[in-house]
């Protein structure tokens, strides 16, 4: 402290115990922006952080949900200015989670009364009826693995929709085949039940198996999006792209769109593109097109994009594997 005045010497003190008191266990850290790079990062954000004056959980990059999951069901209600979360990852796959997993590294020994063990199926309903509660989250990002409770992720899934102020949406769904058609019904009650508030804008749906959609699933879908107005829709790797995914994915399609980004949705032989060009003449105000993945060899870009500037009546710009399309498509450009 040479050179520092008495005056000085007690300021510096004070404002050490005070930032010593702030990241105490009695005390709590006023940080309205997360953006962790592991999930062990976000748990103790979780924990320590004044969870009502949160704004956003940005992780650097998509995390797993095992470090983190128990935190998240149990604070996330807790967020209510919440307005942006994501991109996180939730795996149902995983096998019971409980405090024990999340702690197994921890030098400071647990409680034998915090040692408890939650099935996944308890916490997906938990996170459920924590979205209920984020009346004021516009950005998500999320990715669901599902392997076995098909009925809890898609009730998930329907939650979301408690989300009014919801602006934009990214929504993965790692499924299997038998329940793709669960998990699309389950979007379309979500888009139905956000559509009244007309605040949805930006949707993207990654790998969701569009081929096992029911005609009434995809009628419902129709029904939804023609109520909002969408300008930004993305569709990566719709699935089955051999058996008519992309064609299905169209139902997403509504005359507000924008921009369109299809990632590697279309068949080997390219046979889908003539339905897909009359979707995207049903879209009058659409801008550009991106299309990210190996082209097929059959299909002429410049003549699909001439073709879509004179049904259009505008000047809409056929993009193939361009930076910013792949910027969007990987998660490192909001949209």
């Amino acid at each position: 402290v040479d050179g520092l005045y008495a005056s000085e010497v007690w300021r510096f003190s004070h404002a050490c115990h005070v930032a010593l008191q702030s990241i105490s266990s009695e005390g709590r850290l006023c940080c309205p922006h997360v953006y962790p790079s592991r999930g062990t990062t976000l748990s103790s954000a979780l924990r320590c952080c004044q969870l009502q004056q949160l704004k956003s959980i940005r992780p650097m990059t998509e995390l797993d949900s095992d470090p983190f999951l128990q935190d998240l069901v149990e604070r996330l209600a807790l967020c209510c200015s919440l307005e942006e979360l994501g991109p996180i990852s939730i795996d149902e796959g995983g096998g019971p989670f409980g405090v024990e997993d999340e702690v197994r590294n921890r030098s400071r020994p647990v409680p034998e009364e915090t040692r408890c063990i939650f099935s996944n199926s308890s916490l997906l309903m938990a996170l459920g009826n924590a979205f209920e509660n984020l009346r004021s989250l516009e950005r998500v990002s999320l990715t669901l693995r599902c392997v076995h409770d098909e009925n809890e992720i898609g009730g998930l899934i329907a939650a979301m929709g408690s989300c009014k102020a919801l602006k934009q949406l990214r929504l993965d769904l790692d499924t299997t085949m038998s329940s793709g058609g669960e998990m699309l019904a389950a979007v379309a009650q979500m888009l139905h039940e956000l559509a009244p508030e007309r605040r949805l804008q930006s949707l993207t749906l990654g790998y969701s198996w569009f081929s096992e959609a029911s005609d009434e699933t995809l009628h419902e879908l129709q029904a939804a999006i023609s109520e909002l107005p969408l300008r930004f829709v993305g569709l990566l790797a719709p699935q089955d792209p051999e058996m008519g995914s992309l064609e299905n994915a169209c139902s997403v399609l509504g005359r507000s769109v924008e921009e369109v980004l299809v990632m590697e949705g279309w068949d080997h032989d390219g046979l889908v593109f003539p339905a897909f060009l009359e979707a995207l003449c049903q879209c009058p105000r659409l801008k550009r097109l991106h299309l990210i993945g190996e082209v097929p060899e059959k299909l002429n870009v410049e003549s699909f994009e001439q073709t879509l500037r004179v049904r259009l009546g505008g000047m809409p710009e056929v993009c193939v594997n361009c930076p910013l399309g792949i910027k969007i498509a990987n998660h490192t450009l909001a949209h």
